[in-house]
């Protein structure tokens, strides 16, 4: 993820907020990974009624429901989960181009 040509985060959540995140050096310094996943997204269901090590597919889907700040209304990103083993979910944001 570090070395990634475009702008990649990695991003934990709980059922409860964002528990932390990493972004790479080419990441918009004006944009923040959402603290809360958004109920439009399917790792919503991996969060809540997953198990350990299910994922969702790499998908493609509305930036405002990964990130904010900057122009991220008018961005997409790529975006897929794991369900770790402690009822959180680690997932890989891309902003796409």
């Amino acid at each position: 993820m570090r070395h990634s040509p475009g702008p990649a985060a990695v991003v934990v959540h709980s059922q409860h907020k964002r528990e932390w995140f990493f972004r790479n050096l080419v990441w918009p310094d004006d944009v923040l990974v959402a603290k809360e996943v958004h109920h439009d997204s399917p790792a919503l269901d991996l969060l809540y009624s997953g198990t350990y090590g299910d994922k969702t597919r790499d998908i493609k889907e509305p930036g405002y429901r990964w990130i904010f700040g900057g122009n991220s209304h008018s961005l997409e990103v790529r975006v897929q989960s794991i369900k770790r083993y402690d009822d959180q979910i680690l997932s890989l944001v891309r902003i796409c181009k």
